[in-house]
C-alpha cells in the first residue's frame, strides 16, 4: 500500500498565556509525531483529551500551524507552501468536525453550505454546481427536500451529515474525522459510522479518525495510533494493538471497554487513568508518572520499540516475555486496594 500522508516529527507548542508579569510556561501539545497513512486505509488517534490528538489533525491541515516537522502529501511537503499555494491541497484534504452545530453557519442553507468548497475549489456554478451538491447530499443520505433548510431545522445526525457532504464535495483523498459521532445520540452514531464505512470505499478516501471510543475504533480502522500528552506511546495494526496492547497506558485503556460479564479489572484501570495534574515530565516516558510499573528507567529518553514488524511502543519494558506476568501481579495487587 502506497503512502497517502507521510508526517514525520511533528511538533506544537503553543506560547505561553498569562501577563508580562506572570506569564506560563508554553505548552507542548504535540511532539516529534511520526505517523504514515495509506490510500484507502483508516488510522485511528486514540488517547483521552488532552492528549493531543485533536491538535495533530488539525496540524496535518494546516488549520493550527505546527511549530516544527514534515507533513508529506502525495508526495509534496505541505509546510513550507503558502497561504494561495495551499488551495489543491485543501481541495484533497477536509475535515469533519466533533459539533456539526459549530461547524454549519447558522445563516446559510444546505444548498449554499455543500456548494461553498465547491465554488471555491473548482469555479463551478449554474447546473453543474447544482448537481454536484446533490449527489454529494444523496450520497449522504439526504436529498433535494432538504437544500433549502437551514441547520437548525435538522436533526443532529441530519446536520453532521450535511457536514459530510461538504467535507467529500470536492471528491478528496483524505478525510480528517475530529470525533465525529461523540455529539450525536447512540441510536445514531451507528448510521453515521456505517455511512461513512460506505464512503470511503465508494470515493477511495482514506481516514485519519480522532476518537476516544475505543470500541469503534477497534471495529472500524486498519491501524491505531496512541497518543499521551503529546507523544506517540504506540503505533500498529488494530487487531494487534488491542489484542495484544504493549504500553502500559494503552494496556489501561483496553481494560476499559465495556464487556459482557463485566470486566473486573476495570476498576482499577479507571483509578490509574483519573485525571491527572501532575506536570508533563521533560524527559522520559510521558506516562511513567501515572504508570503502576513505572521504574527509574523510565526516566529516561523512549522510542517507538517494535515487539513485531508492524507494532511499536514506546516502552523499555515491553519486549521483557516477563512484563506481561509482572503486569498481571501489579493490576492485581492495585484491585485488592479498591
Amino acid at each position: 500500500m502506497s503512502d497517502l500522508l507521510d508526517v514525520r516529527g511533528l511538533t506544537k507548542v503553543f506560547a505561553g498565556a498569562g501577563t508580562f508579569w506572570s506569564r506560563r510556561s508554553p505548552t507542548i501539545a504535540v511532539e516529534d509525531v511520526s505517523i504514515r497513512l495509506g490510500k484507502g486505509e483508516t488510522l485511528a488517534v486514540v488517547g483521552e483529551s488532552g492528549s493531543g490528538k485533536t491538535t495533530l489533525g488539525r496540524c496535518i491541515l494546516r488549520l493550527i500551524e505546527p511549530t516544527e516537522g514534515v507533513v508529506v502529501f502525495e508526495g509534496t511537503d505541505i509546510l513550507p507552501l503558502r497561504t494561495g499555494e495551499l488551495k489543491g491541497f485543501r481541495r484533497k484534504a477536509q475535515m469533519v468536525f466533533q459539533n456539526p452545530q459549530g461547524s454549519l453557519d447558522p445563516r446559510m442553507r444546505v444548498a449554499s453550505i455543500v456548494a461553498q468548497p465547491i465554488k471555491h475549489h473548482e469555479g463551478l456554478s449554474g447546473s453543474e454546481l447544482e448537481g454536484r451538491v446533490l449527489e454529494a447530499l444523496r450520497a449522504v443520505g439526504l436529498g433535494e427536500s432538504d437544500l433549502p433548510k437551514y441547520p437548525h431545522e435538522m436533526s443532529g445526525g441530519q446536520q453532521q451529515r450535511v457536514a459530510i457532504a461538504r467535507a467529500i464535495a470536492t471528491r478528496p483523498d483524505l478525510l480528517v474525522l475530529d470525533e465525529p459521532t461523540s455529539a450525536l445520540d447512540a441510536s445514531i452514531q451507528g448510521q453515521i459510522i456505517a455511512l461513512l464505512d460506505d464512503l470511503r470505499d465508494a470515493y477511495e478516501m482514506s481516514y485519519l479518525f480522532i476518537s476516544h471510543d475505543l470500541r469503534l475504533v477497534r471495529a472500524h480502522s486498519d491501524r491505531t495510533a496512541v497518543m499521551y500528552k503529546g507523544r506517540l506511546v504506540e503505533l500498529g495494526a488494530t487487531a494487534d494493538v488491542f489484542a495484544n496492547p504493549r504500553h502500559p497506558y494503552m494496556r489501561l485503556l483496553e481494560e476499559l471497554i465495556p464487556t459482557v460479564p463485566a470486566n473486573p479489572i476495570a476498576p482499577a484501570a479507571a483509578t490509574f487513568l483519573m485525571d491527572d495534574t501532575s506536570d508533563r515530565p521533560d524527559v522520559g516516558c510521558v506516562f511513567r508518572n501515572r504508570c503502576p510499573a513505572a521504574t527509574v528507567e523510565c526516566e529516561s529518553p523512549q522510542e517507538l520499540i517494535p515487539s513485531d514488524a508492524d507494532h511499536r511502543a514506546a516502552c523499555w519494558r515491553h519486549t521483557d516475555p516477563a512484563f506481561d506476568q509482572e503486569w498481571e501481579r501489579l493490576i492485581g495487587a492495585a484491585l485488592k486496594d479498591l
